[in-house]
């Protein structure tokens, strides 16, 4: 067959039906725009798919990080008293810590003195404000199953000590007695040199020391939408991605120091760590923007951030705690100082101390430290050396009070009693007085141990927890530091203290990442696709999404790098739906013109399969060697003519429809129909495509085989086996049979047609048989063909010039 349509269709392999290569292109490119569109909507346009359950899911199943041993919580009720305050600051002091971070208010809304009206009204509204937020947890708990009724007694009684502290609180600040407290936490802040406070806090902490006067750090974070908090920003405000070329640390440390005045420029913790580092601030690039520190040493901690200028926070993990103490173990440390204080006095009467120098006495040593805390609190930060006498000092007493109660004192002192006693000099009165003297003695030794000894076991572990830590002191735990409820203010800090020490935080993938990364899997997708049929192509598109989504959820699992898998699955998922529906749409076209243009001409079975290979098209011109048959019905004109056209019109259409059955059942294809003649024919293209293909041509050198199927065609109709059991109907039918190169092509007009020689000739042997009284009438080349079959020559057919042309014959049929 020979192929003369210049739009040639070409097959690609696998490729559904009725779509080529320039359909198959044009899908391809709608698809991949149309992924592109929803990835450009999803992350610019609509700023990114939020951060929601799935994204926790998926950091619940990362490695947690490790907590770093420096941090330290201190865990306080919602707001402070400023002696509780200084107490804490003291020490830290005492015990070298590294820093402290305050992230809980100091009630006051001046320097512990209330002078103005204004000033009396604002510290009722504190703490009737925190008295109702107590009352409303109290009973938001108890309705929600937290505290159970049994127990509500408890709460109660300590509600009711709250409410008492806080009139304590106001009396205090009324009649000018709160001032002391504050004046010694100022003191004690600007002593240690290390306190940063948030300036976001209300009430305000007051705190004027210098290093701390400004507070121009905030501590509170914005969580999500939906109320968790994922990512903190160590600075504000950022902004947007800035395009531009990188800009060098010092720069942007430059610009920090302009904007330095503007509060809530940085968090307080990235205040805090910040002086650790030679260096740190924002640098910018292209497509990121990263949050970098240079150590002392040279080392450097990238952080990446962002395009709110946030840092993507890891959780600690179930199991791993922040070191904590409670606000109590200082207030405790402090009262167990100043009772051993007392009992030491108190001991000092009964003589203990005589064995001992003046200046190694506890009492002394005690009062000698104080005296040195007293100076360093009066003195400016300036002069550092007055700090470490005092620790010194400390240290000093301490060691003097464990010398002195290991020592021989307390032996030597009830030997001297017990001489006194054994003398038998004293008197009744003076041996009770000595006895007593000796017992009091015992106890008081006693005393001063257990006192002692709780302090000590205090001081160690203060110690123990407290060097060099990076202390933050704010409310409690909530219930979030390790699992998935909400962090408190602190522990969140406390994250973000630890994300910046340990450098280890999550990568956002920014938008020019995000978009490469997800075309590249559109494009994939595509490619594997779009050569395929549309059932499968939807099914391998679902599965392609599905299994890209779990990459790029297995890919931020074991990197950190986040790209939020649903923006990829969306754009694979839009051009599969895309692709699909293109498919289905032009298959359905094409399987609609296969229909209109085949359907009448040949069987259903065939046009099942015209329909799956999509061949040939009905605007293709095909030539190929076919046996055309041409069959007439005698009579049938002359009916028409005797004026009964209706009769003579259903007549015909009753011929016209058997004979195209007849052809259809038998494999063939109807070619045409006029007046009393049907054209059919074997061997057309549509009959080789839908039995191997076009390609297959079982006819091409042997057209005995076209002469067989046609001869056997007419036997079948004329012995009635071919679902025409009427002879008497098919006698009255005469047969012309050619063979040759015919032309086979769809119009509009007349439908799917043949043209050529053989054509012509069938037409005019079916009209020469009742001449000859025959039924069947072949030409030259079938009755060669058909070379076992009998015929007998009738005549010479006249070529248009009058020249003799080929003979034709009879077929005697059996």
């Amino acid at each position: 067959m020979i192929f003369q349509n210049d739009s040639k269709f070409t097959e690609i392999k696998g490729m559904a039906a009725f779509i080529n290569r320039k359909k198959s292109l044009l899908i391809f490119s709608c698809a991949l725009g149309t992924a592109a569109l929803i990835v450009i909507l999803l992350q610019y346009l609509l700023s990114g798919p939020k951060l929601g359950p799935y994204y926790d899911f998926l950091m619940s199943r990362r490695n947690p990080p490790e907590i770093s041993r420096e941090l330290l919580l201190i865990d306080t009720d919602e707001a402070l008293e400023p002696g509780a305050a200084a107490q804490v600051i003291l020490t830290l002091t005492e015990m070298d810590a590294a820093a402290l971070v305050i992230e809980t208010p100091v009630l006051g809304a001046a320097a512990g003195r209330i002078r103005s009206e204004d000033e009396i009204r604002s510290r009722f509204d504190e703490e009737f404000t925190l008295l109702g937020r107590n009352i409303r947890n109290l009973f938001e708990a108890i309705r929600v199953g937290s505290v159970p009724p049994q127990e509500s007694e408890k709460y109660v009684g300590e509600l009711v000590e709250l409410s008492l502290r806080g009139k304590d609180r106001l009396t205090s600040a009324l009649v000018h007695q709160d001032e002391a407290g504050m004046i010694l936490m100022e003191q004690a802040a600007a002593g240690f040199g290390k306190v940063w406070k948030a300036g976001d806090l209300r009430p305000p902490l007051g705190l004027n020391a210098p290093g701390i006067m400004d507070s121009p750090w905030y501590s509170k974070f914005s969580p999500d939408q939906d109320g968790k908090l994922r990512r903190m920003s160590p600075m504000l405000p950022i902004g947007p991605i800035s395009i531009g070329p990188m800009l060098p640390i010092s720069a942007v440390l430059a610009a920090e120091a302009d904007s330095i005045g503007d509060a809530g420029t940085e968090h307080v913790i990235y205040a805090a760590l910040k002086s650790r580092f030679s260096a740190s601030g924002l640098e910018y690039s292209k497509s990121a923007q990263v949050l970098i520190s240079h150590g002392a040493g040279g080392e450097e901690i990238i952080i990446p951030l962002d395009k709110t200028g946030a840092i993507l926070f890891e959780r600690p993990g179930i199991g791993a705690e922040f070191r904590r103490l409670p606000l109590d173990i200082f207030l405790k440390y402090e009262e167990t100082d100043h009772a051993l204080q007392r009992l030491l006095r108190e001991a000092d009467g009964l003589g203990i101390y005589s064995q001992l120098e003046p200046e190694n006495s506890p009492v002394y040593l005690f009062e000698y430290a104080q005296s040195l805390r007293e100076d360093f609190l009066e003195t400016p930060p300036s002069a550092p050396s007055k700090k470490a006498d005092w620790v010194h000092a400390r240290s000093e007493y301490f060691a003097g009070l464990e010398a002195f109660l290991s020592g021989p004192a307390e032996v030597d002192l009830v030997a001297g009693y017990e001489e006194l006693i054994a003398a038998e000099t004293l008197g009744e009165a003076g041996l009770a007085r000595i006895t007593g003297l000796r017992d009091e003695l015992g106890l008081s030794f006693a005393a001063i141990r257990k006192s002692y000894g709780e302090l000590r076991n205090l001081r160690l572990s203060l110690k123990e927890m407290l060097d060099a830590s990076f202390v933050i002191l704010g409310p409690g735990p909530s219930g979030g530091a390790s699992g998935d409820g909400a962090l408190s203010r602190s522990e969140a800090s406390a994250v973000l203290a630890n994300t910046i020490l340990s450098g280890r935080a999550i990568d956002p993938g920014q938008g020019r990442q995000i978009l490469f990364w997800s075309l590249l899997a559109s494009v994939l997708c595509l490619l594997i696709i779009i050569r395929l049929r549309p059932p499968a192509a939807l099914i391998t598109g679902l599965v392609l999404s599905l299994l890209t989504g779990a990459a790029f959820s297995w890919s931020f699992i074991i990197s950190a790098y986040w790209i939020d898998p649903f923006i990829p699955v969306s754009a694979m998922l839009a051009e599969t739906l895309l692709v699909f529906s293109l498919f289905q749409g032009i298959i359905r076209r094409g399987a609609r013109r296969f229909q209109l243009a085949y359907g009448p001409y040949v069987s259903k079975a065939c046009l099942n399969q015209l329909l799956r290979i999509g061949r040939p098209l009905p605007s293709e011109l095909i030539s190929a060697r076919a046996a055309i048959i041409a069959v007439r019905k005698q009579g049938l004109l002359s009916q028409e003519d005797r004026g009964n056209s209706l009769a003579g019109a259903a007549a015909a259409a009753a011929f016209r429809e058997r004979v195209s059955r007849l052809f259809k059942k038998a494999g063939g294809v109807i070619i045409g129909c006029d007046g009393d003649l049907v054209l059919g024919c074997f061997g057309s293209p549509l009959e080789r495509a839908a039995s191997g293909g076009i390609k297959a041509d079982p006819y091409a050198r042997s057209p005995s085989i076209l002469a067989v199927r046609a001869s056997n065609f007419i036997a079948d109709v004329m012995a009635g086996t071919a679902a025409a059991p009427d002879k008497a109907e098919t006698a009255a039918w005469t047969f012309g049979i050619d063979i040759g190169e015919c032309s086979f092509r769809y119009l509009p007009v007349s439908g799917y047609s043949a043209f050529g020689r053989p054509v012509v000739r069938a037409r005019i042997l079916s009209g020469l048989a009742p001449r000859y009284k025959v039924q069947v009438v072949v030409s030259a080349l079938v009755s060669e063909s058909l070379s076992n079959m009998p015929v007998r020559r009738l005549n010479v057919l006249k070529e248009q010039d009058g020249s003799e042309g080929e003979a034709f014959f009879q077929l005697v049929m059996k």
